[in-house]
C-alpha cells in the first residue's frame, strides 16, 4: 500500500538540506530550470513541501505527488481560490487524497454534472487519478497548467469547469504541459479546454 502517511500536526520548520537536494534531482530537467526562478510557482511549491512536518518520511513518490499538486495551486492562483475550497485543498493537515474536490459524474458516457461530497480522487494506492475543482474565481487570462502535473503518472481526469478563463488553450495548458503529459492525460485536457470554452461564453 503506497498511501502517503497522514499528516497530524502543523508544519514545522524546513526540511534538512540533504533530503531536498535528494527529491530535486529526481524532478525532470523543465521543473529544474522552473525552480531557478523564485518566484515560480514550481519554487513556492517546494517551499511549501519542505515544511511538511512528515518530509523525512514520505516515499519518492509520495513527495513527487504532493509537489505536483502544490505547483498545480501556485500556478491556478490557489491563494485566491473560495476560502472554503484554498483553506480544505492544501493542507498539511490532512492527505491529499481527502482534499477538496468537485467530483464530475457520468450518464452514458458524456458528463452529466458534479458532486461534492465523498470524491474518490486517489486509486487503492493512494495514487491521485482525478483533479476536479470548479468556480475557483480565478483571473480569466492568468492561471495555466504546469507541466508538472506530468509526473502524476496516474491521472486520467481533469475537470475545471466555470472557471471563466478567457484565454487560448495553449495558455491554459501550455506547449511545456503538452510535450510531457500522457496520452490520456491529453484526452481530458482537450475535454477540459471545451468545458472552459462553453461554460466561459455563457
Amino acid at each position: 500500500d503506497q498511501t502517503t502517511p497522514s499528516p497530524t500536526t502543523e508544519a514545522p520548520t524546513a526540511a534538512p538540506t540533504h533530503i531536498l537536494k535528494a527529491f530535486i534531482e529526481t524532478l525532470p530537467n523543465y521543473t529544474k530550470k522552473s525552480l531557478r526562478n523564485p518566484l515560480s510557482p514550481q519554487s513556492e511549491a517546494l517551499e511549501w513541501l519542505s515544511k511538511h512536518q512528515d518530509i523525512v518520511s514520505l516515499s519518492d513518490w509520495g513527495k513527487e505527488q504532493l509537489f505536483a499538486l502544490a505547483t498545480f495551486y501556485y500556478a491556478f492562483e490557489g491563494p485566491n481560490w473560495p476560502t472554503h475550497k484554498s483553506n480544505d485543498w492544501f493542507v498539511y493537515t490532512r492527505p491529499e487524497c481527502d482534499w477538496w474536490s468537485d467530483e464530475a459524474y457520468f450518464i452514458g458516457g458524456y458528463m452529466a454534472g458534479y458532486e461534492h461530497n465523498d470524491v474518490h480522487v486517489c486509486n487503492p494506492s493512494g495514487e491521485f487519478t482525478t483533479l476536479s475543482l470548479d468556480h475557483l474565481q480565478v483571473s480569466k487570462n492568468s492561471p495555466s497548467i504546469p507541466p508538472e502535473l506530468a509526473i502524476l503518472s496516474s491521472l486520467e481526469y481533469i475537470y475545471l469547469r466555470q472557471n471563466d478563463i478567457n484565454a487560448s488553450f495553449s495558455h491554459v495548458v501550455p506547449v511545456a504541459t503538452l510535450r510531457v503529459m500522457s496520452q490520456l492525460q491529453l484526452k481530458r485536457l482537450v475535454s477540459l479546454f471545451q468545458l472552459l470554452a462553453r461554460d466561459s461564453a455563457k
